[in-house]
């Protein structure tokens, strides 16, 4: 093996070398673009630090080709070990770490320390755009134009079609002899060809391109693919800090080959290589390590606000504002209300006058932008209004967008993460454990500093993944911590045939300090009848010789609580293709009433079909929510209007009949930019000096100017560089938004042109300066650090 020719081919499958005259749209194709740009700098330096390595003393050339013979394989065996198709570098070739988890490190328990724990999980769709480009004189162009889109977690099978007429000989231009196009498709059946990835297809379609151009091989065609696949997993994983874990592997390494040269032969040639090995290492690293952090920083910088819009229901508008909304008529609003059934076919905008309306929600999306901002005009210090906030988002980018506004502000967070199943993931190299540990490790890191000191943390969980989630915890929180392992238990699908039937779930209670808000309650227990159904009718209790007796006890730490049946008034009928589960409101609803008050903000980063906010906002809590699926507008927006309507559903009559129950309401929801969406707009920039950034965001490069001491910002100048600022409807409140999350203060008035920030100030919308010293706080959302 020809361990140099071996190394720089790894580099250049990493860096997509190969590729030329890149064509696409998506952040991941500029992306993968931005990386072949830089592997051209990487060939640079590697080749101008190998003219600075004792080989070049050698007197011939045949002592020199052998000397850096031994540099590079040294230098190929080291790398293989952590260099991956991903790019990312870990523990992704090391025999020695053949479990999930890393050998001792600072003297702790070793399951504390998994391979990827050190790394950001970029969890991702499928994202396949249309891409085109040129390698080995062949252009590829794949076309995704019939591919059916891909919702929340489904699994769906990509197949890669090629009809003989998509074969063309080119006159040879630049190299390009041939062109081929093929259709990816994710359903075989709507196109017919050669399945390519299927061998007997592969294999005919490979005699028919020969007769075009002779020297095409089956190697390059999947090599195509594979450059086609890089788009939607290129990032699955970011190192948090690659170059020093890869100085720490590379001195763990050399000191282990000297160990075995000491017992063979050690001579002052052996050690000149070792150093020249070093040097070189340590040269490749940086240029490794360089880039890895240019992704983790845009990974890491709070993200934009877009699609900004209020859901408020009639009862907290002012007369006036009733007036306008009768006046416009807005047609979308309408037929809203109709489709939830909250209005009859009968009904006409005079009754919106009328009490039994007035609970309807609103949704700012309906109407004009005018009038959006007259009602939003109409709220001194608004925050304080909005009793909840849905944010669609990648859960790590909402919590470190908000972290600064609503750090330690948060009494309760209960998540219910997926369960480590193997499907709910796409995890790689079979590093399951690992890699949802590193999901959920990311996350609680986040939640626990927006935890008030008399906050409380949920997390729940099944059996296959309850023992990792308490490692975790105890990592996070400490494990003294703990206050409670909650075990719910319901009823549950069939009989298991050769195991006993699995019909309860894990709830892992920690405390932020100790000291923590817990209102005690009490339960009904019937008599002579174990377990107690509380949660089922006296009907279904008849023939268990119980009725009528019971006692009250204290809660206790296994709870009979049933299941969300299709049959039940709470229950969400979810179309086909998702994937998701429901948890009952009573729940929520007694987590919720022990461990928050009145006053609290709740807290749930996985909302999956949104209970948890459900119930907070039945209960009066304020809350917050996070998804990041299409469900976001089709099951979750939709139940928070009902709730807000008062439409009766689970814990709705229970808190009803005690007074309890809280009906309309003000609710902001919007979505955050995503880690594409800035890769989309970004530039590669070759500095000498290593402390300047490589990659840049080219959209806001044109928002910000300086003068005197003053900051002069104009979104205005983003243009079509940035979907949705363009637009007049949405433009304000996306930057007050933003601005808000930026410097973490509540918005305490905001109209057409004017925001009113706490501690800021006021600012003109349309003329933005914001005082010098702010400048670091701004330059986290255009300018990131990567050292």
């Amino acid at each position: 093996m020809d361990f140099q020719i071996e190394f720089l081919k790894k580099l250049e499958d990493i860096y997509l070398g190969r590729i030329k005259n890149l064509e696409g749209n998506s952040g991941y194709i500029n992306l993968i673009y931005i990386k072949s740009q830089y592997y051209q700098d990487i060939i640079k330096t590697i080749k101008e630090t190998e003219q600075l390595l004792s080989y070049s003393l050698a007197t011939t050339n045949k002592e020199q080709q052998e000397y850096i013979k031994h540099i590079y394989e040294k230098i190929y065996t080291f790398f293989n070990k952590y260099l991956n198709d991903t790019g990312t570098p870990f523990y992704s070739n090391v025999k020695v770490y053949n479990t999930n988890y890393v050998q001792l490190k600072d003297n702790k328990d070793v399951a504390l320390f998994w391979k990827t724990q050190d790394l950001y999980y970029i969890k991702t769709e499928k994202v396949f755009e249309s891409m085109t480009f040129d390698m080995n004189n062949v252009k590829y162009v794949f076309d995704t134009s019939l591919i059916e889109r891909q919702i929340a977690n489904e699994k769906i099978t990509y197949y890669y079609i090629i009809q003989n007429k998509n074969i063309k000989k080119l006159n040879e231009q630049q190299g390009i002899l041939c062109e081929v196009c093929i259709n990816v498709v994710s359903n075989k059946d709507i196109i017919d060809g050669y399945n390519i990835l299927n061998k007997k297809d592969c294999d005919n379609f490979l005699k028919e391109i020969k007769k075009i151009y002779s020297l095409y091989n089956k190697d390059d065609l999947y090599d195509a693919i594979k450059k086609f696949n890089k788009q939607s997993d290129i990032d699955y994983f970011i190192h948090k800090n690659a170059k020093e874990f890869l100085n720490e592997q590379l001195d763990i390494y050399l000191f282990e080959e000297i160990g075995k040269d000491v017992v063979t032969k050690f001579t002052e040639e052996t050690i000149n290589r070792y150093h020249d090995v070093r040097k070189l290492a340590i040269e490749i690293i940086e240029l490794i390590a360089r880039f890895e952090n240019e992704l983790k920083s845009i990974w890491e910088k709070p993200k934009m606000v877009k699609n900004s819009n209020y859901i408020i229901t009639i009862d907290m508008l002012s007369v006036d504002i009733i007036d306008i909304l009768i006046s416009e008529q807005p047609r979308k609003q309408y037929d809203e209300w109709l489709n939830y059934e909250f209005i009859p076919k009968s009904w006409k905008w005079i009754n919106l006058k009328d009490e039994q309306y007035k609970y309807l929600p609103l949704d700012t999306k309906n109407i004009s932008g005018s009038l959006k901002y007259k009602i939003l005009a109409c709220f001194d210090d608004i925050d304080k209004h909005i009793d909840g906030i849905l944010v669609k988002s990648d859960n790590f980018q909402a919590l470190n967008t908000i972290k600064s506004k609503y750090n330690e502000k948060i009494d309760l967070i209960y998540i219910d993460p997926p369960f480590n199943t193997g499907s709910d993931f796409g995890y790689i190299d079979n590093f399951q454990d690992s890699t949802w540990s590193t999901i959920i490790d990311n996350r609680l890191m986040i939640c626990k500093n927006m935890l008030s000191n008399y906050g409380s943390f949920y997390l729940h969980l099944d059996y296959r993944a309850n023992y990792l989630g308490r490692l975790i915890l105890n990592n996070v929180f400490g494990s003294d911590l703990l206050i409670n392992h909650i075990v719910w238990q319901y009823f549950m699908g069939g009989k298991g045939k050769k195991e006993y039937a699995k019909k309860h779930d894990d709830i892992l209670l920690y405390s932020k300090t100790g000291n923590y808000i817990f209102n005690s309650i009490k339960i009904k227990r019937y008599l002579n009848f174990i377990p107690a159904l509380e949660d089922q009718s006296k009907e279904a209790q008849n023939g268990k010789d119980n009725i009528g007796y019971y006692s009250i006890v204290a809660c206790p730490d296994v709870w009979d609580i049933s299941s969300v049946f299709n049959m039940s008034a709470e229950y969400i009928k979810l179309a086909s293709e998702y994937k998701l589960t429901q948890k009952p409101e009573r729940l929520l609803e007694r987590i919720i009433g022990v461990s928050s008050n009145s006053d609290s903000i709740v807290l749930d980063c996985f909302l999956g079909t949104g209970t948890t906010i459900n119930v907070a906002h039945k209960m009066g809590r304020k809350w917050i929510g996070v998804e990041m699926g299409e469900h976001f507008y089709s099951v979750i927006i939709p139940r928070i209007k009902q709730t807000l309507y008062g439409k009766i559903s689970g814990v709705s009559e229970s808190l009803k009949k005690e007074n309890n129950l809280k009906i309309g309401g003000f609710v902001k929801y919007y979505e955050l930019e995503t880690y594409e969406d800035v890769l989309a707009s970004a530039r590669y920039v070759e500095h000498n000096n290593l402390n300047d950034i490589l990659i840049w965001d080219e959209k806001l490069s044109y928002v910000i100017t300086y003068k005197d001491d003053k900051i002069l910002i104009d979104f205005a100048k983003l243009g079509d560089r940035y979907t949705n600022f363009q637009d007049e409807h949405y433009k304000y409140s996306d930057i007050a938004e933003t601005l808000s999350n930026l410097f973490g203060y509540d918005i305490i008035k905001i109209n057409k042109n004017m925001l009113l920030l706490d501690t800021i100030g006021e600012i003109d919308m349309d003329n933005i300066i914001i005082d010098a010293t702010y400048l670091n706080t701004f330059k986290k959302l255009i300018w990131w650090d990567t050292y």
